[in-house]
């Protein structure tokens, strides 16, 4: 059954949760495909709620993960996915990313610009960094 519980959302594959006005659970399930319980930070949610407020409709490539996935795709082994505090982001109406990058930066996000994948990454470690990949 969905909850809140200590400030994350958690919820099992499948179950329709509505997280803010725009955000549904299901966007942020990990793409293993198994039925483990899913988590994702409610001030994570809160942020991207904002983000697309002002910038419109964001895709979420990669929200939670898990310790299994997150090898699969070569996510770092300390990876804020597999906390559920992290979120990678494409955004339908930006064709310049420092927009969004530098908003996400203003509201307290640490950010990670992927040009040339065409995403950025956030996420509310509970400090602030900031850095650009590839």
């Amino acid at each position: 059954m969905a909850s809140i519980s200590d400030a994350y959302y958690e919820w099992r594959h499948g179950e329709g949760i509505q997280l803010s006005k725009n955000f549904h659970a299901s966007e942020f399930e990990c793409h293993c495909g198994t039925k483990h319980v899913n988590r994702i930070a409610t001030e994570l949610i809160a942020c991207l709620q904002m983000l697309r407020d002002e910038y419109g409709p964001i895709k979420i490539n990669s929200g939670y993960r898990c310790e299994v996935y997150n090898e699969k795709v070569g996510g770092s082994f300390k990876s804020q996915h597999m906390l559920g505090t992290a979120a990678d982001l494409h955004f339908y109406n930006q064709k310049d990313l420092l927009f969004p990058y530098s908003y996400a930066h203003h509201i307290g996000l640490s950010v990670g610009l992927y040009e040339t994948s065409n995403f950025i990454h956030v996420d509310v470690r509970g400090e602030w960094t900031c850095w650009r990949g590839k």
